[in-house]
């Protein structure tokens, strides 16, 4: 798997400064901003078919719209037993707090609402980094087969996983380190570029929504490598 490419590819198209910058308004406009998603899934099928300029304009937004909705929805999806867990946990622990607070236990009462929220948010941690696990493939099986029920074909997954796992582990890999740049520098550079006055919101904004799409499209490139070496080991 080459790791460089995917952060020079592109801007090696002759058009990267007008395509890019038309993805970062896009990702302005709520909804509309799912093709983002829909784009990297261009860019994952692109490289996997060895295409030299795999950086995909955006005229065919319909199809972009379609093919990201699909993604989100499906991240949705998984997301939602966080969710449950964690107003579950808020619930009962405040349910619980406050019975036990009435019956004159107030500390046993406090300890118990606090210990069922700490279960909550380690279980959700927990569950988070299975899905974060879980992303690359569920990006792979979405932009080789184009349908919803592919991102959840787990038996499909875990077989590309055990084919693929040094390049597997690499994509992963960058997909939490990149995260975690993003979290470590984006809020330290707007918070300095917020002095600027006037401009200093704009370029704020700017700052993120460049920042997550070039991560975006690093890690549909590495994907789509992902994808071709797939391809020639099932084959």
């Amino acid at each position: 798997m080459d790791l460089s490419r995917p952060f020079r590819y592109a801007v090696e198209d002759e058009r990267w400064k007008e395509k890019l910058g038309v993805g970062c308004l896009i990702y302005m406009v709520p909804i509309l901003n799912f093709s983002i998603a829909g784009y990297a899934v261009q860019i994952e099928r692109a490289v996997a078919a060895g295409d030299p300029r795999p950086l995909p304009d955006w005229s065919d937004l319909g199809t972009l719209f379609r093919d990201g909705a699909v993604v989100t929805v499906a991240f949705l999806l998984y997301g939602l037993p966080m969710m449950a867990i964690g107003f579950g946990g808020l619930g009962l622990g405040v349910v619980l707090g406050i019975t036990l607070a009435a019956a004159g236990s107030v500390w046993i009462g406090i300890l118990t609402g606090v210990a069922l929220l700490v279960l909550a948010g380690l279980v959700n941690w927990a569950y988070g980094l299975a899905l974060g696990f879980l992303s690359p493939a569920i990006a792979v099986q979405y932009a080789r087969w184009g349908t919803f029920g592919a991102c959840f074909a787990f038996g499909e997954m875990f077989a590309l996983i055990r084919r693929n796992r040094s390049e597997y582990l690499t994509a992963w890999g960058a997909h939490f380190l990149g995260r975690i740049v993003m979290a470590a520098v984006l809020p330290p550079l707007s918070a300095i570029l917020s002095f600027i006055p006037i401009i200093g919101g704009l370029l704020t904004m700017l700052a993120f929504l460049a920042g997550y799409l070039y991560l975006s499209l690093i890690l549909a490139h590495l994907y789509g490598q992902l994808m071709a070496g797939d391809h020639a080991e099932v084959s």
